[in-house]
């Protein structure tokens, strides 16, 4: 009997959001009352994957790649009128599920350097520009002219090897004071350094510190190594 070929990044896919549970929850958003123009599926599936690498798709782009994917014309208004917050509300409650699909998968194990902690978990964000008319409601940290944006948080558990959190803020948000913050770390960074190598199994020693200092001046690029590959077994 040969062996079961591993799972293609579609069939990962269609597991996490099959068609029952996008029909379900289509109605349940009031996204879909009754399926005759719009299939809930089709637009999922283009709404998502639509983009491709390219950052910007036209409304219109968009409703040709539907009815090249659905083999159905559909009018403007059929389309257009479809781009509710009852949309918003169906796209954000599958978000919500892929995530928690994600969760459900089993945790990968740290390796012996790390094993002593519960996770590690990586913090980033990015800021996202929107549209000028709603620069009062998200203004711009730094522009010269009327603009709108909002900072998109991202905490990502590398055990779980998916994100922990996801939260919006206004670009011009601060979460904290980075001048107190970067005042406290900077005072108790040796103290945190020997806490965390001596977790690591390493003592600090003089050697240690000069082989840290040494190894400032190597490119962690040379060997094209994956960043998160020594941390997990």
């Amino acid at each position: 009997m040969s062996p079961r070929p591993p799972p293609t990044l579609e069939d990962s896919l269609r597991e996490m959001f099959p068609e029952e549970w996008l029909r379900q929850t289509a109605k349940e958003t009031g996204l879909i009352v009754r399926e005759r123009k719009i299939d809930p599926v089709i637009i999922f599936w283009v709404l998502t994957l639509g983009f491709g690498a390219r950052l910007q798709r036209t409304l219109a782009s968009l409703k040709r790649e539907y009815e090249t994917e659905s083999q159905k014309t559909i009018s403007d208004s059929s389309w257009y009128y479809r781009f509710t917050p009852e949309l918003v509300e169906f796209l954000h409650q599958c978000v919500i599920h892929g995530m928690e699909e994600l969760a459900k998968e089993p945790g990968r194990k740290l390796s012996k350097k790390l094993e002593t902690f519960q996770d590690v978990v990586i913090q980033d964000s990015i800021i996202v520009r929107l549209h000028s008319s709603l620069a009062d409601k998200f203004p711009a940290a730094r522009s010269r002219t009327v603009a709108a944006g909002v900072k998109v948080g991202v905490m990502v558990s590398a055990v779980a090897n998916g994100p922990r959190t996801v939260a919006l803020y206004s670009e011009k948000m601060a979460r904290y004071t980075q001048l107190r913050w970067s005042t406290i770390f900077a005072e108790n960074a040796s103290d945190l350094l020997t806490v965390i190598l001596h977790r690591c199994g390493i003592q600090r020693t003089f050697e240690t510190i000069m082989s840290v200092y040494e190894s400032q001046a190597l490119d962690p690029h040379v060997n094209r190594e994956e960043f998160r590959d020594e941390w997990l077994e």
